[in-house]
């Protein structure tokens, strides 16, 4: 074995014992590992740092920011409120339900761009069930991930095998042929989890996760002793309530109020004045330090208002318009740059970042969120985690090591038959692409499918699709892939907490892979 080989995956073995110890943040290990590589000599400044410029980040920064503005606009909450209407109280059907529109959303925008979008709306539903995040999360990037295999866009492995057959005149693969094996691969993936991820996934509540809002008119308007009337009016897409504290020191001590009055600006009323829990409802009160105001205005009004340091917010206008007003008043130019990226998308009109980066800046754009917004909403840990973790596979690549790790698996097959070189093909590319990316996996696997095909006087096609199959089936470890990166956080996971289920959904993935591709598309 070289002795650059043997630095890498001594490396990258390393960093994925790192990941499972989870005593070190998941970035740290990630950008550690980079640096580790740079400073073997395995190698150069230019290849340690090029993840970070690497496409695919910038795609899932602005999918990531995409996801941010349709939360803002109220789309999440109104997607988990009608899935939870047509669930009721049933966990199982929840997960299930939440699965199928993930999955079908992954066939037509991607598995980044669904994950990004899901994200949210899966929040919602964690918040409003009382759910641990941790139950439905690894559900979701599941169903993400099998949802790639429905159609040509679903994944970039997918462009990259049936690019590959094109040019080398093996045979053209549709945009829903991958549909023969993608739907039994998504509904087994749905049955593996709705009969077992009850008893192996993790009961987590993340730290991520915001507290439920969905009830908070009624909350306030208790509070305060206002007329119970106005509980269904009080949030509108134009106007809601907000409730401040007056810190120490803060101007507006020693100022007077009373309700009914407006703010300086005129933009804002005083509903309600309370000191100590009790409320003050004489003509005029001389504010104190922790005294709670509740008010009322526009949305822009109550940004505005609320940003200054004077008051601070007990929850934020932001995040209650997130939960409380479904379909707000970005909800409908969300909804159409969202309309446009899926156009953008199935077509094929630009490259899926540039699409991206533009429907991202028209969100910016058309106000459905602010700048500010818009760098709170996007995850850089997982961005950071992303462009680091490309190096790792670069130098897999670049030494030849993954090629030694393929060709060592390969080799040991013998002269079996075809359906036992597909299934190997298939472990290999999916024991790689727990390490490294499912492209760079595809990429480094094809040649090898190709070659092997020829030795063994096989069409070259389905050993190619079995290499793309396995590529996508990284179940094992969260740091493989962008849509287990994004499900991390927000689902409070640990290292060790996917392969519990993973590794029966690999294995129904294989087993479709092995035994419905060649139906089709014969040896």
């Amino acid at each position: 074995m070289d002795h650059q080989i043997a630095i890498t995956l001594g490396i990258t073995i390393g960093s994925m014992a790192l990941f499972a110890w989870n005593r070190l943040p998941a970035a740290v290990v990630a950008v550690a590992t980079a640096l580790a590589l740079y400073f073997a000599g395995i190698l150069t400044m230019h290849e340690t740092l090029s993840g970070f410029g690497d496409p695919v980040v910038l795609l899932i920064a602005a999918l990531l920011l995409m996801a941010t503005a349709l939360e803002a606009a109220g789309v999440g909450a109104w997607a988990g409120q009608f899935l939870l209407q047509r669930t009721g109280k049933s966990e199982t059907l929840l997960v299930v339900s939440i699965m199928g529109v993930a999955a079908v959303f992954s066939g037509l925008i991607g598995m980044n761009g669904a994950v990004a979008a899901m994200l949210p709306v899966v929040i919602v539903v964690a918040v409003r069930s009382g759910m641990g995040a941790s139950k439905l999360m690894i559900p979701l990037a599941f169903a993400c991930l099998k949802g790639a295999s429905l159609t040509l866009l679903g994944s970039p492995v997918n462009l990259i095998a049936a690019t590959e057959s094109y040019e080398r005149g093996y045979g053209h693969i549709g945009f829903f042929a991958w549909s023969i094996f993608g739907i039994p691969q998504v509904l087994g993936t749905i049955a593996i989890v709705a009969l077992f991820g009850k008893y192996v996934l993790p009961d987590r509540h993340s730290k991520a996760i915001p507290v439920d809002l969905s009830a908070h008119a009624r909350t306030l308007v208790d509070q305060y002793g206002l007329d119970q009337g106005l509980t269904d009016n009080v949030f509108s897409r134009e106007s809601g309530l907000a409730e401040v504290v007056i810190p120490q020191r803060s101007s507006m001590i020693g100022q007077t109020v009373f309700e009914g009055m407006t703010t300086e600006l005129g933009d804002l009323i005083v509903l309600g004045v309370q000191r100590g829990g009790a409320d003050l409802h004489q003509r005029e009160v001389e504010l104190q330090a922790g005294d709670h105001l509740l008010l009322q205005g526009s949305w822009r009004a109550l940004d505005a208002g609320l940003a200054a340091s004077h008051v601070l917010p007990i929850n934020t206008p932001e995040a209650v318009r997130k939960q409380a007003v479904p379909l707000g008043q970005g909800a409908p130019a969300a909804l159409a740059i969202l309309g446009l990226l899926i156009v953008l998308l199935v077509f094929n009109i630009v490259p899926a970042p540039i699409a991206a980066v533009v429907c991202a800046g028209l969100m910016v754009v058309t106000g459905v969120v602010t700048v500010s917004q818009a760098y709170r909403g996007i995850d850089w840990n997982t961005v950071i985690l992303i462009g680091a973790m490309i190096a790792p596979a670069v130098a897999l690549t670049k030494t030849g090591a993954a090629h030694w790790v393929a060709d060592q698996m390969v080799n040991a097959l013998g002269g079996a038959g075809p359906h036992v070189y597909l299934a190997g093909l298939f472990v290999v590319a999916a024991a790689i692409s727990q390490a490294i990316s499912n492209t760079s996996t595809a990429l480094v696997m094809m040649p090898i499918a190709i070659a092997t095909a020829a030795e063994v006087h096989v069409a070259p096609l389905p050993l190619m699709l079995g290499v793309a199959s396995g590529a996508s089936a990284s179940f094992l470890t969260p740091f493989s892939n962008g849509v287990s990166l994004m499900v991390y956080g927000p689902g409070g996971y640990r290292f060790g907490d996917f392969w519990r289920l993973g590794l029966p959904v690999l294995i129904w993935t294989m087993a479709v892979t092995v035994f419905i591709v060649p139906l089709y598309w014969h040896f």
